[in-house]
Parts: structure tokens; C-alpha cells; sequence
């Protein structure tokens, strides 16, 4: 019996150390990466070269090469590495009947944080106190400046804003100490680690021991 194959798209850190487990697990594992020469077509054998938004290469990495061997074998289930997605293209994929695992409705949670907070309220899980800061309740950034304020007033400085989408390894992440840095600082437009210019919205998350416990993602 030939070996399960496991397509992955994405092509960094995450799916090289899939390999690694794969092989232990008499997996195989194909795995669609930006370069040849990047981290998981190092040491990836089955590894076409294609881009995540590529509905192209996306199918043909589930459909496998046609050819004798694992390579030429469709794959039993498509998970993907990163969150940066085409989700349109996972849930056609997922309605013909492609295994997507993680689904495309769970990466919704795993990309915006906001859906997250929506969700973990909805279902009763414990979480820090957050608020919704932006959209079109609070457009000017003194709205959203008078927002974080009442939340600050409400649970205590610090406070930690993030963006909703695209924040990673501390980018899009702003710890806010007081209101007087809040006012004569730069946050949330102007600040190194967040993408200027102010965002339509974002999250302030409190207690602060709790926002580090989550590496400040």
C-alpha cells in the first residue's frame, strides 16, 4: 500500500518541519513552495513551485503529476502552512470534495482577530476583556483615540492594540502605556511595528500579562 500524501501549500519554516514529522510517520508529503531553493524545497523531494493564489498550481499540488510513483498521486487531504490564503479557491475545492483541513471557515478565525474575539464570545470561552475600536462608529482618529481611552478607563492601562488582518512577529501589535502616550505619541498611525497609516479598525486587548501570553500575535 502506497504511502498517505499529505499536500501542503506554502513553503517556509512550518512545512519544512513537516517533512521532518512525515517522513517519521510514513507520510508523504508534497508541498507547494514559493522556490525551489527556499526552506522546504531544500529537503522536500516532491515540491513544484507555484504561488498560494495560484488556483493552478493549488490543484495540481492536490492532483498530483500523473506520473508512476507518489508524485503522480492524488492527495488525501490539502492543508496549508500560512494564513494567507485564497479561501475563495479552498472552499470550491473543499465543495468537490477535497479534504481541506484546517477548513476554509477555521482559517477565517486563525487570520482575523476580530472574527476570532466574535466567536470565542459567542461560544463562552474565556478570553482577556477586548473591544472593537474603528469601523464606522469611530472613524477619525479621535474617536478611536476617545474609544481605547474608555476601554483603558474601564479595565486599566496598558493596554495592546492590534490589526484585525496582517499582524505578525509583533507588526500590527502597539503597546499603549497611558493616555498621555496614546495623545502625544503616534499610535496607531507613525508607530515602527504598526503598518501606517491609521487602520480602519482595531482591537484594544486587556490584561496585558494575558495579551503576552499569546506572544503578542
Amino acid at each position: 500500500m502506497s504511502a498517505p500524501i499529505v499536500a501542503v501549500i506554502g513553503g517556509g519554516q512550518l512545512a519544512r518541519m513537516m517533512q521532518e514529522e512525515a517522513s517519521a510517520l510514513g507520510i508523504h508529503l508534497r508541498a507547494l513552495v514559493e522556490a525551489a531553493d527556499g526552506s522546504t524545497g531544500q529537503v522536500t523531494p516532491d515540491a513544484p513551485v507555484g504561488a498560494a493564489d495560484d488556483e493552478a498550481a493549488v490543484r495540481a499540488v492536490v492532483a498530483g503529476d500523473g506520473t508512476d510513483g507518489p508524485g503522480g498521486e492524488p492527495a488525501a487531504v490539502l492543508t496549508f502552512e500560512h494564513e494567507h490564503q485564497d479561501s475563495a479557491l479552498l472552499e470550491r475545492l473543499q465543495s468537490e470534495g477535497v479534504s481541506v483541513q484546517p477548513t476554509p471557515q477555521a482559517l477565517t478565525l486563525a487570520r482575523d482577530k476580530l472574527a476570532m474575539r466574535r466567536m470565542m464570545s459567542r461560544v463562552g470561552l474565556p478570553q482577556p476583556a477586548w473591544a472593537e475600536v474603528g469601523g464606522p462608529q469611530q472613524e477619525s482618529a479621535e474617536q478611536m483615540t476617545d474609544a481605547v481611552e474608555a476601554f483603558a478607563g474601564e479595565h486599566g492601562w496598558p493596554v495592546v492594540l492590534k490589526t484585525p488582518r496582517g499582524g505578525y512577529d509583533g507588526h500590527g501589535v502597539l503597546l499603549v502605556h497611558s493616555a498621555e502616550s496614546l495623545r502625544e505619541g503616534r499610535p496607531p498611525s507613525g508607530s515602527p511595528r504598526w503598518p501606517g497609516p491609521a487602520p480602519a479598525r482595531v482591537m484594544a486587548v486587556e490584561p496585558v500579562g494575558e495579551a503576552a501570553s499569546e506572544g503578542l500575535r
